[in-house]
């Protein structure tokens, strides 16, 4: 049976964002149902739906429905698409993306012309929200435009805002007038960032970018952040900084956290989740901070 270990209960925090101020309070396990490691995940916005990836075993786009909204120890496994595999996914990354309204579905695309690859992303629609099974017609949403894939995409502040990692330390954000559409959409910031990262995402505001990186510690799950002093504008990134927790610090540990590649935080910016992908789990964290 899918597992969960019900940590530590927190109040909530009342303080400034900062990576060294998290508590960890929950995870979940998916070893039973994806059967092989999980590379890619993210919460819809309304905190009841978790979908998560897989390169290997049955591969496809998994999803776990929650009774209560960002609650981990809630998921129930829903069903598989499968029909987002296996050369629409690049092995080990896999970064996917879902609307406000749970009508657009993101996943990445490496298409091979017998010499190079075009890199990008398709967006599906979902004729029922939410729903990955009702996944139809798609579209080439995004083509990063060299020969290396993507490793994390994530909208911002209601689709205004579209970022890209591709490589292992290249970015672009785009600043959209028109929510979930590159049509119009102008560059807010573009280039390398010294740091490399597995995936990467930004605090509501837009003032704090945080990431995870590659670990083969099985122990200890590290967050890195740099502060921005124009939202969402990596331009203005300020001193980076980082902080280590260790799955032996919770009551019930779970056996592996190695290797992450999810990281996202919830809207309203109290919550933050990990995921492990040799260790398919998924650890929820309490921020401790107000927006």
């Amino acid at each position: 049976m899918v597992g969960f270990q019900n940590l530590i209960s927190t109040g909530g925090g009342g303080g400034p964002f900062d990576i060294s101020n998290f508590t960890p309070i929950n995870s979940y396990s998916f070893s039973s149902v994806t059967g092989s490691d999980t590379y890619g995940g993210i919460w819809s916005t309304n905190g009841l739906h978790y979908y998560v990836t897989s390169s290997s075993g049955t591969k496809g786009v998994y999803q776990f429905d929650a009774s209560t909204a960002w609650d981990v120890t809630s998921l129930s496994y829903s069903g598989n698409y499968n029909e987002l595999s296996p050369t629409q996914f690049i092995a080990n990354h896999q970064p996917i993306e879902i609307s406000n309204d749970g009508v657009y579905f993101w996943s990445d695309r490496r298409d091979w012309n017998g010499s190079s690859f075009t890199c990008g992303t398709f967006r599906w629609t979902l004729s029922t929200p939410y729903d990955i099974s009702t996944a139809g017609s798609r579209i080439n949403f995004y083509t990063s435009g060299n020969n290396q894939g993507l490793l994390s995409q994530k909208w911002y502040n209601d689709g205004s805002y579209y970022h890209v990692q591709y490589g292992a330390n290249m970015h672009r954000v785009f600043s959209c007038p028109t929510p979930y559409s590159l049509t119009g959409a102008t560059t807010l910031s573009n280039g390398q960032i010294t740091q490399s990262a597995n995936d990467v995402t930004m605090t509501p505001d837009g003032l704090f970018y945080c990431w995870v990186d590659y670990s083969s510690n099985n122990d200890n799950m590290t967050f890195y952040q740099f502060p921005l002093t124009t939202p969402f504008d990596l331009d203005t990134r300020t001193t980076t900084t980082n902080f280590t927790y260790s799955r032996l610090d919770l009551p019930s540990p779970p056996s592996n956290v190695r290797n992450p590649h999810g990281i996202q935080i919830s809207p309203d910016g109290t919550k933050a989740y990990y995921l492990s992908s040799n260790g398919r789990v998924l650890v929820e964290f309490d921020t401790n901070a107000v927006f």
